[in-house]
């Protein structure tokens, strides 16, 4: 080999080295950067998402199991009370909700935040979590459940008192608390047909409802039997309150 020969093996060989190390710095310089991220880094973000997606489905499991709780519990509370329905002599010996201190403390509680929001407007810092209004209004969704099961224990009292006075009315009037507002009405009075019911039923329904009476064969209520149910009403009147607020 004759010595350009020589000269431009050597050439060839520095340009090969040149590229070779260009070519490890930028591959560092790309690791560096977060282009050429390692296999055990990857695993390890995916693991780690992988977790939070399984701590998150765990959670909504937790919160689907309180739900399904509380559910089961507000239905067997409604059963038992509804087996005491006729045995009772008060609709406050079996619907108690109104008389709870909870619920009076709710209530309490809602009409202070009623006030101060008047005055001084929302004002929510932190975690909504956190923050006692957001508090009171999960306990105020929480015991709407409650009310409606009373407002139906207290519904079925009052048809079940009201019967022997004219037992077709609950046939005629479903609705539990046009029901109550209908017997409140008609009371234990002997002639229907001179009661007003036009602002609380359809006139359709008020036509039925007189045309039927005239062919039952109901009879008054003792003082004590209206008295059972005309407090009845009026506890419905109360739970339908306590619900609007």
């Amino acid at each position: 080999m004759s010595l350009a020969d020589d000269f431009l093996a050597d050439l060839e060989y520095e340009d090969a080295e040149a590229i070779t190390t260009e070519t490890a710095q930028d591959s560092g310089a790309q690791e560096n950067f977060g282009f050429g991220a390692s296999s055990s880094s990857l695993k390890h973000n995916g693991g780690s998402a992988e977790g939070d997606l399984m701590d998150e489905d765990e959670d909504d499991e937790d919160g689907d199991l309180d739900m399904e709780a509380d559910m089961n519990e507000a239905d067997s509370a409604l059963e038992a009370m509804m087996r005491e329905v006729r045995s009772a002599k008060n609709a406050r010996d079996i619907a108690r909700l109104t008389d709870s201190s909870e619920m009076k403390g709710i209530l309490k509680d809602i009409a202070h935040f009623q006030s101060e929001s008047a005055s001084k407007g929302s004002d929510v810092s932190g975690m909504v979590e956190d923050d006692p209004e957001y508090q009171l209004i999960v306990k105020a969704n929480t015991i709407t459940v409650a009310i409606d099961n009373e407002v139906l224990v207290v519904h079925k009292f009052i048809r079940d008192h009201y019967e022997p006075k004219f037992s077709e009315l609950e046939t005629l009037v479903a609705n539990p608390m046009d029901y109550a507002r209908t017997v409140k009405r008609l009371g234990n009075q002997e002639d229907f047909t001179k009661v007003d019911l036009h602002d609380i039923l359809p006139s359709a329904t008020v036509m039925v409802v007189n045309m039927t009476r005239t062919k039952s064969d109901g009879r008054d209520l003792t003082e004590a039997e209206w008295k059972a149910c005309d407090e009845a009403c009026d506890l419905a009147f109360e739970l339908e309150k306590a619900k609007a607020t």
